[in-house]
């Protein structure tokens, strides 16, 4: 079954359920019904039974009918309920609204939302890891010693935000706004996968869908010299950073793109790192043919 239609099932709450059992019922009832009694023209308990299974089939068809429209508008007002509430929190710098807004955020995600507003909040040690976070408002945030390791930003805008100190291995910030975003001793990745084979990062990966650089291609950074800024804020995986990426400067912007070399590598790192174990399996079963003809 495809992954849709077992997401589509999944959303069924136990109402739901209920009508949808009960219309089986119906079903099976009415054709054991006519096995038993095809003929029932011009009797009266035959017509009052016709009825009666028409009326059911009403009930139950609009019962379903009204079942799913209430799931979805509670699921609606959830969503609206969930945002509102990191709203409330927004600008507080105490651990209860830490726990909120991170609780509030994985429920959105679960729900199917990834455009949340986090505009200055205070999220400083909070653990968002594998979180989807796309298109967002994150500008003026402070995330100090989050760990973020590979969570999805892509499209976000991080405009001024403090991100020192957090564990970016393997996240997404492709076409990202970081213009003025602090990354002073943040963990990008170990600089000893300087010196190590790909096939050190690719087991890391098949692993446990870490121990990547984090993937920048199409970010938009606030100067030439990004990579020395780097440097001299101790952010760990620099150096590997400067191997990967170069500083283009794009219609009068600077934005971070993979070195042209390095580009078949990053394409098949970003695709184990977001995947999960099955589909680690198969893209890497298309790196690497020859061995599965052995």
């Amino acid at each position: 079954m495809f992954e849709r239609e077992k997401k589509w099932l999944k959303s069924f709450d136990n109402t739901t359920w209920f009508y949808v059992i009960l219309f089986g019922v119906s079903l099976a009832l009415l054709k054991t019904s006519f096995a038993f009694h095809p003929d029932t023209s011009g009797d009266f308990l035959g017509n009052v039974r016709v009825e009666f299974i028409g009326f059911c089939f009403d009930v139950l068809f609009l019962g379903l009918i009204f079942s799913v429209f209430m799931q979805r508008y509670q699921k609606q007002q959830d969503i609206k309920r969930w945002q509102e509430e990191i709203d409330d929190y927004r600008f507080w710098n105490e651990k209860e609204a830490i726990h909120r807004i991170v609780g509030n955020v994985k429920r959105l995600n679960k729900a199917g939302v990834s455009k949340v507003n986090l505009h200055f909040c205070y999220l400083e040690n909070a653990y968002l890891h594998n979180a989807n976070i796309q298109n967002s408002d994150l500008h003026s945030s402070f995330l100090k010693n989050a760990i973020l390791d590979r969570s999805n930003f892509q499209g976000s805008y991080f405009n001024s935000a403090n991100l020192c100190g957090v564990t970016l291995s393997g996240c997404i910030f492709e076409n990202t706004n970081l213009t003025g975003t602090q990354f002073d001793e943040a963990l990008f990745c170990s600089d000893l996968l300087l010196g190590m084979p790909l096939s050190f990062i690719e087991n890391s990966l098949m692993a446990n869908g870490a121990g990547c650089y984090p993937f920048f291609d199409g970010a938009i950074v606030g100067e030439l010299e990004w990579f020395e800024y780097l440097k001299k804020s101790k952010v760990h995986g620099a150096l590997v950073m400067e191997t990967v990426y170069e500083i283009c400067y794009e219609n009068e912007r600077y934005i971070i793109r993979v070195k042209p070399e390095k580009r078949d590598d990053y394409n098949y790192f970003k695709a184990l790192a977001i995947s999960d174990e099955s589909r680690r399996s198969l893209v890497w079963a298309k790196r690497h043919p020859e061995l599965l003809q052995k």
